[in-house]
């Protein structure tokens, strides 16, 4: 399992640590995804976090959150990206959403077949 928690990615050595992780992967596909761990409805948190995956040459091109508007085909397009980024925030939120929709499986399955997860913590 491939699993990078950061403060932020926003500093120097934030976006060292996850440049050379996604580095060291050599994926040929360079997507991402992005779960907010609680509704963003101005992609915020998102577009801060695509900013930054943007100067290191990963494109995160989808957004999903488990509340508002949730699609379980969108899902499965988030846990086919070779890393998926969480969103910090309110972890309870989070965990207690991931939960009720029964995502716990595939989330590992995602992790023991090589995908990455690359997660923040609240601001």
């Amino acid at each position: 399992m491939k699993l990078a928690l950061l403060s932020t990615q926003e500093t120097e050595s934030g976006a060292t640590a996850v440049k050379f992780l996604v580095e060291s992967l050599s994926f040929k596909d360079t997507s991402a995804a992005f779960i907010a761990s609680q509704p963003d409805a101005e992609r915020y948190f998102f577009n801060k976090a695509r900013d930054g995956y943007e100067s290191i040459g990963v494109n995160l091109d989808t957004y999903i959150d488990f509340e508002s508007g949730f699609d379980e085909t969108l899902m499965d397009r988030v846990l086919s990206k070779p890393i998926v980024h969480l969103s910090g925030g309110n972890t309870y939120r989070f965990l207690h959403s991931l939960k009720s929709r029964g995502l716990g499986e595939k989330m590992i399955k995602f992790a023991q077949s090589g995908g990455v997860f690359i997660g923040g913590v609240a601001e």
